[in-house]
Protein backbone atom coordinates (compact mmCIF):
# COMPACT_ATOMS: atom_id res chain seq x y z
CA UNK A 1 0.00 0.00 0.00
CA UNK A 2 3.14 2.58 0.38
CA UNK A 3 4.60 2.08 -3.28
CA UNK A 4 0.40 2.18 -4.20
CA UNK A 5 0.22 5.88 -2.18
CA UNK A 6 3.52 6.73 -3.25
CA UNK A 7 2.80 6.31 -6.83
CA UNK A 8 -1.01 7.40 -6.67
CA UNK A 9 -0.13 10.92 -4.54
CA UNK A 10 3.10 10.82 -2.44
CA UNK A 11 5.70 12.14 -5.16
CA UNK A 12 5.78 14.39 -7.42
CA UNK A 13 3.38 14.09 -10.40
CA UNK A 14 6.37 13.99 -12.79
CA UNK A 15 8.26 11.22 -11.24
CA UNK A 16 5.24 9.53 -10.62
CA UNK A 17 3.99 9.19 -14.43
CA UNK A 18 7.65 7.93 -15.36
CA UNK A 19 7.65 5.24 -12.43
CA UNK A 20 4.34 4.21 -13.38
CA UNK A 21 5.27 4.27 -17.26
CA UNK A 22 8.84 2.87 -16.84
CA UNK A 23 6.65 0.02 -14.28
CA UNK A 24 3.79 -0.66 -16.89
CA UNK A 25 6.06 -1.04 -19.99
CA UNK A 26 8.13 -3.75 -17.93
CA UNK A 27 5.45 -5.72 -15.75
CA UNK A 28 2.48 -4.96 -17.97
CA UNK A 29 2.44 -3.89 -21.58
CA UNK A 30 4.28 -1.78 -23.96
CA UNK A 31 0.96 -0.99 -25.35
CA UNK A 32 -1.10 1.05 -23.14
CA UNK A 33 -3.62 1.78 -25.53
CA UNK A 34 -4.67 -1.49 -25.75
CA UNK A 35 -4.54 -2.56 -22.51
CA UNK A 36 -6.52 0.45 -21.78
CA UNK A 37 -9.46 -0.39 -24.14
CA UNK A 38 -9.77 -3.62 -22.96
CA UNK A 39 -10.14 -2.74 -19.16
CA UNK A 40 -12.17 0.53 -19.13
CA UNK A 41 -15.26 1.37 -21.18
CA UNK A 42 -15.14 3.86 -24.18
CA UNK A 43 -17.75 6.91 -25.02
CA UNK A 44 -19.84 4.17 -27.31
CA UNK A 45 -20.22 2.13 -24.45
CA UNK A 46 -21.30 4.35 -21.77
CA UNK A 47 -23.49 6.04 -23.93
CA UNK A 48 -25.77 2.38 -24.51
CA UNK A 49 -25.19 2.29 -20.72
CA UNK A 50 -26.59 5.80 -20.74
CA UNK A 51 -29.54 4.16 -23.17
CA UNK A 52 -30.30 1.51 -21.12
CA UNK A 53 -31.41 4.19 -18.05
CA UNK A 54 -28.53 4.11 -16.31
CA UNK A 55 -27.11 7.20 -14.49
CA UNK A 56 -22.88 8.45 -15.23
CA UNK A 57 -21.41 10.81 -12.68
CA UNK A 58 -18.24 12.62 -12.28
CA UNK A 59 -15.06 10.96 -11.08
CA UNK A 60 -13.07 13.73 -11.72
CA UNK A 61 -11.10 14.88 -14.85
CA UNK A 62 -7.62 12.87 -14.08
CA UNK A 63 -8.69 10.71 -11.24
CA UNK A 64 -6.53 13.27 -8.68
CA UNK A 65 -6.94 12.68 -4.59
CA UNK A 66 -8.62 15.80 -4.80
CA UNK A 67 -8.15 16.86 -1.58
CA UNK A 68 -4.34 17.16 -2.33
CA UNK A 69 -4.72 19.51 -4.99
CA UNK A 70 -5.26 23.67 -4.62
CA UNK A 71 -8.73 25.06 -5.30
CA UNK A 72 -7.41 26.28 -8.83
CA UNK A 73 -7.07 22.04 -9.53
CA UNK A 74 -10.18 21.16 -7.90
CA UNK A 75 -11.84 23.34 -10.19
CA UNK A 76 -10.43 22.05 -13.09
CA UNK A 77 -10.89 18.42 -12.11
CA UNK A 78 -14.42 18.94 -11.50
CA UNK A 79 -14.88 21.35 -14.56
CA UNK A 80 -13.39 19.03 -16.92
CA UNK A 81 -15.00 16.13 -15.09
CA UNK A 82 -18.85 17.72 -16.01
CA UNK A 83 -17.32 18.86 -19.14
CA UNK A 84 -16.22 15.03 -19.97
CA UNK A 85 -20.50 14.29 -18.77
CA UNK A 86 -21.73 17.13 -20.83
CA UNK A 87 -19.86 15.65 -24.37
CA UNK A 88 -21.08 11.88 -23.35
CA UNK A 89 -25.01 13.30 -23.39
CA UNK A 90 -25.42 14.03 -19.44
CA UNK A 91 -27.83 16.77 -18.47
CA UNK A 92 -25.58 18.60 -16.05
CA UNK A 93 -27.26 21.98 -16.07
CA UNK A 94 -29.91 20.84 -13.41
CA UNK A 95 -27.71 18.58 -11.16
CA UNK A 96 -24.94 15.97 -11.41
CA UNK A 97 -23.39 14.00 -9.06
CA UNK A 98 -19.47 13.55 -8.06
CA UNK A 99 -17.72 10.35 -6.92
CA UNK A 100 -14.24 11.60 -4.67
CA UNK A 101 -11.60 9.34 -6.31
CA UNK A 102 -10.33 7.35 -3.37
CA UNK A 103 -13.02 9.20 -0.96
CA UNK A 104 -10.77 12.16 -0.95
CA UNK A 105 -12.29 15.09 -0.55
CA UNK A 106 -11.91 18.13 2.27
CA UNK A 107 -13.94 21.59 2.99
CA UNK A 108 -12.67 23.67 0.31
CA UNK A 109 -13.99 21.27 -2.33
CA UNK A 110 -17.56 20.72 -0.41
CA UNK A 111 -17.69 24.93 -0.80
CA UNK A 112 -16.83 24.95 -4.20
CA UNK A 113 -19.63 21.77 -4.70
CA UNK A 114 -21.72 23.56 -3.21
CA UNK A 115 -21.80 26.83 -5.28
CA UNK A 116 -22.47 24.33 -8.33
CA UNK A 117 -25.52 21.76 -9.78
CA UNK A 118 -23.69 19.25 -7.91
CA UNK A 119 -26.78 17.53 -5.94
CA UNK A 120 -25.22 14.76 -4.67
CA UNK A 121 -21.14 13.56 -3.17
CA UNK A 122 -20.28 9.77 -2.67
CA UNK A 123 -17.67 9.13 -0.06
CA UNK A 124 -16.04 5.53 0.34
CA UNK A 125 -17.62 5.20 3.64
CA UNK A 126 -19.18 2.03 4.30
CA UNK A 127 -22.94 3.08 5.32
CA UNK A 128 -26.19 3.28 3.94
CA UNK A 129 -27.47 6.23 2.81
CA UNK A 130 -29.91 8.43 4.60
CA UNK A 131 -31.67 10.93 2.96
CA UNK A 132 -32.23 13.62 5.42
CA UNK A 133 -29.62 12.81 7.82
CA UNK A 134 -25.91 12.35 5.37
CA UNK A 135 -24.77 15.47 3.84
CA UNK A 136 -25.91 15.33 0.47
CA UNK A 137 -22.60 15.77 -0.59
CA UNK A 138 -21.45 13.24 1.62
CA UNK A 139 -23.31 10.08 0.78
CA UNK A 140 -21.80 7.02 2.17
CA UNK A 141 -22.06 3.38 -0.46
CA UNK A 142 -22.48 -0.08 -0.38
CA UNK A 143 -19.14 -1.89 -1.74
CA UNK A 144 -20.10 -4.62 -3.87
CA UNK A 145 -16.88 -6.43 -2.97
CA UNK A 146 -18.07 -7.06 0.77
CA UNK A 147 -21.71 -8.49 -0.52
CA UNK A 148 -21.20 -12.41 -0.88
CA UNK A 149 -20.49 -14.37 -3.94
CA UNK A 150 -23.64 -16.28 -4.16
Amino acid sequence: IYVKRMLQVGLPEVLRGQIARALFAQYVSIDERSFASELYMNMEQLRLMLGCGMYVGSHGDRHYWLDSLDLEGQTREVNNGVAFLRELGVRVDDYWVMCYPYGAWNERLLGMLRGSSCALGVTTEEAIARVGVHDPLLFPRLDTNRFPKR
